[in-house]
């Protein structure tokens, strides 16, 4: 979750490094990188994916109203209020 495995309390007794310490720093870096990369993509596809399904649910429920010429229709006009 925290992308480092977690310290306990018998690591701070025995005082030895965790692998995520002994790890170089350009290389930790990079894996970073990589996996915010791919947590993009895959946070991106999801998005799409909810897009389209709340798109098909809405387009659904929406009729579609065509008015001519010379058709009478109610017109709301709120008034302002001061201040």
């Amino acid at each position: 979750m925290y992308v480092r495995h977690p310290i306990t309390g018998i690591d701070w007794q025995l005082e030895h490094p965790s692998p995520a310490e002994v790890q170089d720093v350009d290389k930790f870096s990079e894996q970073m990188r990589e996996r915010a990369q791919e947590a993009h993509k895959l946070v991106a596809e999801q998005l799409k994916c909810a897009f389209i399904r709340n798109k098909a649910c809405y387009d659904a429920r929406v009729k579609a109203i065509q008015f001519k010429a010379g058709d009478f229709v109610w017109f709301f006009s709120p008034r302002k209020s001061r201040g």
